[in-house]
């Protein structure tokens, strides 16, 4: 954790004989990808997250038919792909109980027919618009396909990326399934050879039986993954969204022993960003206690990240969002998108998983931009002059 680093880099700075810069940088994790401009989960946006200035890049995973790991974000083909029109309705089953086959399942394919299909589509308002818009940076090949996990490391490797590698799979899953992800996951690794603390590679899970299950193999292996639990109520039940305030945590306290009962042997947790930031209307309900989730991970040596932040959430008109971002990129001004960023970075937060990494990389190059000796001087000064009234007081 880098909170108190950043507070000892302030508090250095005027002492310093050049301007003083924070200490370790926060992550920037791309969700899906740059998955605001290009389509989600593909090579095609890892590539362009990471010239948008992402460390690295977040998926998510699926095994398949043929006991492989696809990346894939749903359990199913419908909204993201045209499978509709490559495979038969005899290849889908009936999810709604009226006879008819509706759905198709990547858990029902090889990854030799995924490849053939085309990722084409997105369900969030204006998304396909966007995508095809021509101010648009993302590369926009004639079809988008779902990589293999081994193909997304290769990239990874060849761009210098991260990969935070998160696996779609509950705690009501199949064992038998748990088991074959993770020995795919741990055989993956160690034919690459992380071992030391250079490894690009973070794993994460909405599961804790899979986290802790993976958390205890690789305690028996050489390898070094670190391992982020993914939730936004688990971490603290009892302070979240539920109908009964007698559950809430009554004290900061509370919730630092929480999570470092349930969560104190993996490496971090990764919780939705609305429990973190009061401005946003639904943390009421997910924080109402307005708890320091960030300092409970820190107080249990626990790194912290946030997802998801993005820039079209809730709005009545995504055009209009897009002909607003698109001008910031022309002037090179995305600061009126810095806000959530910066108020997380003050606080400690230890990585961010965004839609925009350019946003986000550019937010933390303000937020660790070199303070001038004269400013940090007089902040000395003021700071010393506070001290002394209290004292006088």
């Amino acid at each position: 954790m880098h909170r108190m680093l950043l507070l000892t880099a302030a508090l250095a700075a005027p002492l310093a004989a050049e301007a003083a810069t924070f200490g370790p940088e926060p992550l920037i994790w791309s969700h899906r990808g740059s998955s605001y401009l290009a389509r989600e989960n593909t090579l095609p946006a890892f590539e362009l997250s990471a010239q948008q200035g992402a460390d690295g890049f977040e998926l998510d995973l699926f095994l398949t038919a043929d006991n492989q790991l696809a990346v894939f974000h749903d359990p199913d083909l419908n909204r993201l792909t045209n499978v509709e029109d490559a495979f038969p309705l005899s290849r889908a089953r009936d999810t709604d109980g009226d006879s008819t086959p509706d759905t198709w399942f990547i858990a029902d394919f090889t990854m030799d027919e995924l490849r053939t299909l085309e990722i084409d589509n997105d369900s969030r308002p204006g998304r396909v618009a966007l995508q095809a818009d021509p101010r648009n940076p993302a590369p926009q090949p004639s079809a988008y396909r779902i990589p293999t996990y081994a193909e997304a490391l290769d990239l990874a490797e060849a761009l210098g990326q991260k990969v935070l590698t998160e696996v779609k799979l509950t705690d009501a899953g199949d064992a038998a399934e748990r088991a074959a992800v993770q020995d795919l996951l741990i055989a993956e690794w160690q034919s690459r050879g992380y071992t030391d603390g250079s490894s690009p590679v973070v794993v994460q899970a909405f599961s804790d039986i899979f986290m802790s299950e993976i958390d205890a193999k690789l305690g028996g292996t050489n390898l070094h993954v670190p391992t982020v639990q993914l939730n936004f109520d688990a971490a603290a039940r009892e302070v979240l969204a539920t109908n009964d305030p007698s559950l809430y945590v009554p004290s900061q306290e509370a919730l630092e022993q929480i999570i470092g009962e349930r969560y104190g042997d993996l490496d971090g947790i990764a919780v939705i960003l609305d429990v973190l930031l009061g401005t946003r209307g639904f943390s009421d309900l997910l924080n109402p206690l307005g708890l320091d989730f960030i300092a409970a991970a820190d107080a249990n040596g626990l790194d912290i990240y946030a997802w998801t932040f993005r820039i079209d959430d809730g709005v009545d008109d995504p055009a209009a969002t897009a002909d607003a971002y698109f001008d910031a990129l022309e002037t090179g001004d995305l600061s009126p998108y810095y806000e959530p960023y910066l108020e997380l970075f003050a606080r400690g937060l230890d990585g961010v998983i965004t839609d925009n990494p350019d946003i986000a990389r550019a937010a933390r190059d303000a937020f660790l931009a070199p303070v001038p000796l004269p400013a940090t001087v007089w902040l000395l000064g003021a700071g010393v002059l506070a001290l002394s009234l209290r004292r006088r007081r």
